[in-house]
């Protein structure tokens, strides 16, 4: 009955409040939801069965065709999770609880109960749901999403690492080292005692072992620091001598 499988990271408590009991009444099943510590991905097709509402491991976000919600948006996992494809005996579409539907002068209804969809409307489809509820959501990016397996990444204090995906997360490895990608926040700020990550270079697919390769490879994000400046730079770069300026205060 339900067509389009979707992941989000999650909390036990965001599900519980926002998620849980709108996708019970849709028609949904609960299954192994436990130890989100271990498990933080929700999603709505477990063991690749769409209509099965369970966590899952961080690595598994993308299988069994599921579109990942790489921010927290209940609004958008409910929407997506509602897609059905159901018709009665004459053929005709029948929309079911949650589904949202749009008229021929591109109006949203959601539909409240499962119901027959009459002429001049149909059902909304994946790409019109994802930009009505982005757009109305402003979405924060996590930087730890855009890590690929091959990355390159520079630290702030000069050394640098390959990211590595394994079946618990994303790993940067060093020479004699490596650290977790979760040590970093949605920024690449570090929040344990290691340094900030300031560049992510992509490198061509097979040239990740040959590190001398690494710090010509093209740069696909790099950190803006806000620069820091005294009042007497501020005026020359302004183009003016020090007595030549009266700074007013608002």
């Amino acid at each position: 009955m339900f067509t389009q499988a979707v992941s989000m990271k999650c909390t036990q408590e965001q599900y519980e409040s926002d998620l849980k009991q709108p996708l019970l009444e849709m028609g949904y099943e609960e299954q192994d939801v436990a130890n989100w510590d271990k498990y933080p991905i929700l999603t709505n097709n477990l063991n690749d069965e769409i209509g099965i509402i369970s966590n899952i491991e961080h690595y598994r976000k993308y299988n069994s065709s599921r579109y990942f919600i790489n921010h927290y948006n209940p609004e958008l996992f409910l929407a997506l999770a509602a897609m059905t494809k159901i018709k009665d005996a004459t053929g005709g579409e029948i929309g079911g609880k949650g589904e949202w539907i749009v008229s021929s002068n591109n109006k949203f209804e959601k539909l409240h109960k499962k119901m027959f969809i009459y002429y001049n409307w149909r059902k909304a489809t994946k790409e019109e749901l994802i930009n009505k509820f982005t757009n109305k959501m402003e979405e924060k990016q996590d930087l730890r999403e855009s890590l690929q397996s091959g990355d390159i990444v520079e630290f702030n204090n000069g050394n640098i690492g390959i990211v590595i995906d394994t079946r618990m997360g994303k790993l940067i490895q060093f020479k004699n080292s490596y650290t977790e990608a979760t040590n970093f926040d949605e920024n690449l700020k570090a929040v344990r005692p290691i340094y900030d990550i300031i560049k992510i270079r992509r490198i061509s697919q097979g040239m990740q072992i040959l590190p001398t390769f690494w710090k010509d490879a093209p740069v696909i994000w790099e950190r803006k620091e806000p620069k820091e400046i005294t009042l007497d730079e501020l005026i020359k770069e302004a183009g003016y001598e020090k007595g030549e300026v009266k700074i007013k205060v608002e």
